[in-house]
């Protein structure tokens, strides 16, 4: 088992997916075979991130989790609207390579949230490449750590 799923549930066969829902986006992470990714099968997720993805996937508001050292993203319905082209090839993917055009503005703030300081940018406009034109986006990237322990990074992106 890797690091990403340590504390991890314990497989007993059949993956519940229950907590996923029955949106778009549900399906879609039930249907990758995420222990090709660093987060590993679902059956392995810890119950941290089983929680964060189903709080996720139940809001409207466009949503992006970052989890764990290699940065793995899984998003919402809201948020697939954002990804533009990238979806549906960005969900799993690492945050950095995905948003590799954006990095000049997002990524100081983000090495900020990963190393526990509250970092946000307000109403922050920047072109990113998703489709084959740029697409103007507004982004607060916002992260909470406490002292004994790391608490994933999240970042909510709007139009």
């Amino acid at each position: 088992m890797n690091s990403e799923t340590q504390n991890a549930a314990v497989d007993t066969g059949a993956t519940d997916l229950s907590f996923l829902g029955n949106s778009d986006m549900a399906k879609l992470i039930g249907a990758i075979d995420w222990s090709a990714t660093p987060l590993g099968p679902i059956a392995h997720w810890s119950p941290s991130l089983r929680t964060t993805v189903s709080l996720c996937l139940a809001s409207n508001f466009p949503i992006n989790i970052i989890w764990g050292s290699h940065n793995t993203q899984i998003y919402n319905d809201g948020y697939r609207v954002v990804c533009g082209d990238k979806h549906p090839a960005a969900m799993g993917m690492d945050y950095r390579e995905c948003w590799a055009s954006a990095w000049p503005v997002i990524g100081p703030p983000f090495e900020q949230a990963m190393a526990g300081n509250t970092s946000f940018l307000e109403n922050q406009r920047m072109f990113c490449s998703v489709t084959a034109t740029s697409k103007r986006l507004f982004l607060p990237i916002r992260s909470a750590r406490s002292a004994t322990r790391p608490a994933p990074s999240a970042a909510c992106f709007t139009r």
